[in-house]
């Protein structure tokens, strides 16, 4: 089973969520026996989403980002994770997100490839 994970975004300005609740349905839909989807609370609000349409559209709603990293093997973001993530990311996950290594020399030092 693919659980994947959506973490709140950490950056003030940023606005975007990475998977609205159409693609959650989708991806359930597709998939029901295959996906669970894991989105921390309120990560879709900025965006226009609330929790109740990712609730509604199949995703587990969790309080903390921890209980993302928890519950899920993939985590998707729009951003690189914030420096307050990484103890929570171990060899079993898979991070997918736009990462910005030239400017971030924390990524260099936090970030390793498998």
């Amino acid at each position: 089973m693919y659980r994947i994970g959506i973490p709140n975004e950490q950056l003030q300005a940023e606005r975007r969520v990475s998977i609205i609740p159409s693609d959650v349905m989708r991806l359930i839909r597709d998939n029901p026996n295959n996906i669970a989807i894991y989105i921390q609370s309120n990560a879709g609000k900025e965006a226009g989403y609330s929790d109740i349409d990712y609730a509604f559209s199949g995703a587990t709603i969790v309080d903390t980002i921890q209980e993302v990293y928890e519950n899920a093997d993939i985590i998707v973001r729009v951003k690189e994770p914030h420096p307050s993530e990484y103890r929570y990311i171990t060899s079993r996950h898979t991070v997918m997100a736009f990462f910005h290594f030239g400017k971030n020399i924390n990524l260099h030092i936090n970030i390793k490839p498998l």
